[in-house]
């Protein structure tokens, strides 16, 4: 069934991109007014059109590919290779034209078009080298610029994906204010995302607005996610449940894949070295096909990688024979072996400047390894755990506006699909096999108005219905027999209103999101208030208000089967656990100008959210002697500070970004770590463990004139406690504090130009003082999930990159 909707969705994508092709061609063998004798109506063209160029305001030169968009309908174009432009076929009326690319500043035009009459509109851009003034859609599920949405949305795009050298979106995430990524297990690498200093389940993972990120995709997802695949990443902190749902506590991240914008190519190879014998290579393409009116247009990209298994402290002894001495070497990796192959694509076609059709798929296949003797089948080793995932995923939106540009309506479905082949073991266990298999699938409308009146104001009016279904199967595969492990089927139904007024210098938005989880018994509602102010021209104020809720569900890392100990360790849910709720609050201010060739960009933003019921949970042992972290609801927990963002550019050489957030995570009341049988002795504590009360980045990029560039980079990482099991036998718990970490990159490359494209030169170096983790636990009985700092140590790389 599952496999079938899968094919059902490529055989989709097949059929538009047959209709994408035909449109290319123009068939004459029937005159359009004979047809209309046979009842087809004749194509009603208003030969209203324009054309321009776009100059860089700084250089006087034409500047290629930027797109030019009639707002308020799915009418646009890029201009082509030498700055000029198109519009063909515009509604009539009062339309405003809009140019906007990455690094450079949106300029508007109002003009009136009247049906047969052609126009000229240039375009004059200001160089934007701070990125202060793009379009995002995260804020409000609309096109809206960066500067007008009521919430503070970062936008992470591509060209700092590709200055980091960040391969996927786990490596990126890092260069965001109030973002982290950490990895939780030395054995398979689980990576989760903390925003605000809260866990990775606290945050809404979105693909191009839809929630289609499961509980079994959220295992490893985040490194799933290859950087070819993404055109930009969204990022909205504080709750949004509003309008996207359980889990919008911490925030949102919404990936918004690429589209093709114009006829180009890409691809690239990086060799890296970890060490002797030790690499991490990456082999990359991509392609962007548009037919000549921009109406219909596909993204194709592909990327494969291949990294072999690190053991950070090879030359430890433990004690392998029991006998009280340590005298063999670990073997045990910290870095697993990984093999990875994603590929997908991305189609549009537009029917007229009014109706708009988008189609998505996605393939993303991993293998991944941890543990020791890699030669031998997983149950012939010490400790493995290994996964190999495929997963298969894909949307279609359709968006259709209204003649008078008045009321726009949006129908939309994801579905994704996961299946998982597992061994978590230790001790040569041949039953530690298991097969996980998850279908997601997102259905929903929404529609927006424009209303010229609403109760006291003109107002923008948006309310939308999202049904999200997820059927999750997990098996343990004994040597006889298949054991059931999870079923659990789970329905959310979900209705959201909200309405935007904007008056002279503010904005208010309030909203209302009601969802009906089958998980439990009352209807969830969550209200939102943002408000914007423009204390000037440059300075804004923000302040926002809203609650969230988590249902008590499996959710991403519980299944995950952590070994430690020489045990696997399951999460259980207690049979009272009940739900998860929030209320958040932020303050912010920001100021973006320029002075001369100067621009600047300077953000503060204070935030708190307090949780009610949140979930914990305690290692204890059941009856039959296995492991099992037991999750309940907890007293309640607070999370509050400030994230402090700048970025400066004195020239268009040269930029630097600058991210830092200042925090408190704390429990309540004391939360207990583990307890001894009599209860004599405890391990508790008030600190929501592994988040760092200080971290932050910087990214430095310095570029000569269309030849060679280079890109520093780091991040810090404060002191942290976190959790670390001494006593596999008694699951005796301690409590360690981290050492200060510091993880800086640099990235160097040299362009040659050739005929129509480019090639690049490039290498560099990460983790370059390799601030490593330096006291791994060694052997069989290690504590796996204690890991901490930067997710890789020290890595030389090196690559070409060819453009056309």
């Amino acid at each position: 069934m599952k496999r079938g909707i899968v094919i059902c969705l490529l055989g989709g994508l097949l059929a538009v991109t047959s209709y994408g092709q035909t449109r290319f061609e123009k068939i004459e063998s029937v005159p359009e007014k004979e047809l209309a004798k046979l009842g087809v109506p004749e194509k009603n063209y208003s030969d209203a059109n324009i054309y321009g160029h776009v100059i860089n305001a700084k250089t006087g030169e034409h500047v290629p590919y930027i797109n030019i968009l009639v707002r308020g309908t799915n009418q646009g174009a890029a201009a082509d290779e030498t700055g000029h432009y198109l519009l063909v076929n515009l509604p009539e009326g009062e339309h405003i034209i809009r140019a906007q690319s990455i690094g450079f500043k949106s300029k508007e035009v109002k003009v009136t078009m009247k049906k047969g009459i052609t126009k000229e509109v240039n375009f004059v851009l200001e160089p934007d080298f701070i990125n202060t003034e793009g379009i995002v859609v995260t804020a409000n599920r609309n096109e809206i610029s960066r500067k007008d949405a009521t919430n503070v949305v970062n936008v992470l795009d591509g060209k700092m994906l590709q200055k980091t050298q960040s391969i996927n979106i786990a490596e990126g995430l890092n260069f965001q204010p109030g973002l982290r990524v950490e990895n939780n297990c030395q054995n398979c690498g689980f990576t989760q995302l903390r925003m605000n200093g809260m866990e990775g389940p606290y945050t809404q993972l979105l693909i191009d607005g839809h929630p289609v990120m499961s509980a079994l995709s959220g295992v490893y997802g985040l490194e799933h996610i290859p950087s070819e695949m993404i055109d930009r990443v969204e990022v909205i902190r504080g709750g949004g449940s509003v309008l996207y749902g359980a889990n919008a506590i911490a925030g949102t991240v919404n990936i918004i894949t690429k589209e093709a914008v114009k006829n180009s190519f890409e691809a690239a190879a990086t060799r890296g070295i970890i060490a002797d014998g030790i690499s991490d290579n990456v082999l990359s393409f991509n392609s962007s096909i548009t037919s000549d009116d921009y109406n219909t247009g596909m993204y194709l990209f592909a990327q494969h990688r291949n990294r072999d298994p690190f053991n950070a402290n090879p030359d430890e002894l433990w004690d392998a024979d029991g006998n009280g001495v340590a005298e063999t070497k670990d073997d045990f990796s910290e870095l697993s072996e990984m093999n990875s192959t994603s590929f997908g694509m991305r189609a549009f076609h537009r029917f007229n400047q009014r109706n708009k059709f988008s189609l998505e798929y996605h393939h993303l296949g991993e293998y991944r390894r941890g543990g020791n003797k890699f030669d031998l089948q997983p149950h012939f080793s010490d400790i493995t755990e290994q996964a190999r995932s495929i997963v298969n995923g894909g949307s279609f939106t359709y968006d259709w506006l209204s003649g008078d540009l008045k009321h726009e309506v949006s129908v939309y479905n994801s579905l994704q699909m996961v299946d998982r082949e597992t061994y978590y073991g230790a001790e040569q266990d041949p039953n530690a096999y298991g097969v996980t298999e998850e279908l997601t699938n997102v259905a929903g409308g929404q529609y927006t108005g424009h209303l010229d009146n609403l109760f006291f104001a003109k107002a923008t009016l948006l309310g939308g219905v999202e049904y999200r279904y997820s059927d999750l199967d997990d098996k343990k595969q004994l040597t006889n027999q298949t054991l059931p492990i999870t079923r659990q089927e789970i329905n959310n139904l979900g209705a959201f209103l909200e309405a935007e007024w904007d008056f002279d210098g503010l904005q208010l938005r309030t909203g209302l999101r009601a969802d009906k989880h089958s998980l439990m018994d009352e209807v969830i509602v969550n209200p939102r208030v943002n408000l914007l102010i423009d204390i000037n021209a440059a300075s804004q104020l923000r302040m926002t208000y809203s609650n969230g809720f988590r249902a008590p569900q499996v959710f991403d890392e519980d299944l995950h089967i952590e070994v430690a100990g020489a045990q696997a360790v399951r999460t259980v849910n207690d049979e009272d656990l009940g739900a998860e709720r929030s209320a958040s609050y932020s303050l912010s201010l920001d100021n973006s100008g320029s002075v001369g060739a100067w621009q600047s960009y300077f953000l503060a933003e204070a935030f708190y959210t307090n949780l009610s019921d949140q979930f914990v949970k305690e290692i204890q042992i059941n009856d039959n002697g296995d492991a099992v972290l037991y999750r309940s609801n907890g007293n309640g927990a607070e999370v509050y500070g400030i994230n402090i963002e700048g970025k400066l550019a004195p020239s268009d050489d040269t930029d630097l970004s600058i991210g830092w957030t200042l925090q408190r995570s704390r429990n309540k009341q004391a939360e207990t770590l583990w307890e001894s049988e009599d209860g004599e002795q405890t391990v508790a504590t008030r600190n929501i463990l592994r988040t760092p009360d200080n971290y932050g980045y910087f990214v430095w990029n310095f570029r000569s004139e269309k030849s060679w560039g280079f890109t520093f980079n780091g991040t810090f990482t404060g002191e942290m406690k976190v959790p670390h099991l001494v006593n596999p036998d008694t699951e005796y718990t301690v409590i360690e504090k981290t050492p200060v970490f510091f993880d800086a990159g640099l990235r160097v490359h040299y362009r040659m130009p050739v005929k129509k494209g480019n090639v690049e030169l490039f290498g560099g170096v990460k983790n370059m003082f390799d601030h490593y983790q330096s006291d791994f636990d060694a052997g069989i009985n290690r504590d796996a999930g204690y890991i901490y700092g930067p997710a890789m140590p020290r890595l030389f790389y090196l690559g070409v990159k060819l453009k056309g």
